[in-house]
């Protein structure tokens, strides 16, 4: 577990984060919230990467003020803007990163295999795709087996093929660490353990999907002519998109059906998301 006391962190006299009490637990938190609510913030602080101004994060092995070598140890961190070793090899980036964690070697073989990276394990990392690459820092950051991993968009450049099975290996991990995962495309992680919504620096949510999602309006779904009359608020509309040639399937938020030809259907983590970000309920 992680626990955060009092934590505030400023930057330039701004406030990027505020959490008074937190505990994050074994299993995957999906960590929400717009550009700048203190996501990144949170996993560098998380990551013992920055400290706070004030507060105290508290882990399983005690303070970072008396154990930071060996909660480093257990942590494994994948920040947005990562960057690995360009000259190295994926093999060479590994074993190497093994000898500074202390990890056993035949896990880089095992990770390459896992992450499909086994066919270019031997050149150069400059080379590689940006979705190889991706891939290799999420490798180098379960090496050891770490107790908590941090991870900020960590399916960026990947294809969809790729995103279900980066995030399967993910939910298999979080069944023995504390993972926290930062997103924006939210409907990769509906089997996520936990959610918690930042909301300008403060959490405004933290609960479980379920929860999350019980709002007091309901998604409704319908076609409709191109043409046709709506008297809906633009702010109540999710999705609105062609459908053939001359209709257009709507996404709406209401209490009440909006009308002829829609049904209601069940609220997303996205869907959630779009309603209490807008503060529609």
């Amino acid at each position: 577990m992680i626990r955060l006391h009092r934590v505030s962190r400023s930057y330039e006299g701004q406030i990027r984060l505020q959490a008074d009490d937190l505990l994050l637990s074994t299993g995957l938190t999906l960590l929400v919230g717009r550009n700048g609510s203190g996501k990144s913030t949170l996993l560098r602080l998380l990551a013992t990467a920055d400290f706070p101004d004030a507060g105290e994060i508290s882990y399983r092995e005690g303070s970072p003020r008396e154990q930071l070598p060996l909660i480093r140890s257990r942590i494994g961190y994948v920040p947005s803007d990562v960057e690995l070793h360009e000259d190295m090899t994926p093999l060479r980036l590994l074993k190497y990163m093994c000898l500074l964690k202390g990890a056993d070697p035949v896990q880089a073989d095992r990770l390459l295999g896992e992450f499909e990276l086994l066919d270019v394990n031997r050149k150069r990392i400059g080379t590689l795709s940006q979705g190889m690459q991706q891939r290799l820092a999420i490798c180098q950051a379960l090496l050891g087996s770490p107790r908590y991993l941090l991870l900020d968009e960590p399916l960026n450049y990947l294809d969809s093929f790729q995103r279900k099975a980066v995030t399967r290996i993910l939910y298999r991990h979080a069944r023995s660490c504390v993972i926290v995962v930062a997103a924006h495309e939210l409907s990769e992680w509906n089997e996520a353990d936990q959610l918690l919504w930042l909301d300008e620096g403060r959490p405004a949510f933290y609960g479980t999907p379920q929860l999350w999602r019980q709002t007091t309006l309901r998604v409704w779904q319908g076609i409709l002519p191109a043409d046709a009359r709506t008297s809906w608020k633009e702010a109540y509309v999710m999705v609105k998109k062609p459908i053939g040639n001359n209709d257009l399937q709507w996404r709406v938020f209401g209490r009440d059906c909006p009308g002829p030809g829609f049904e209601e259907v069940g609220t997303t983590i996205e869907d959630a998301y779009f309603i209490r970000s807008r503060r529609l309920e």
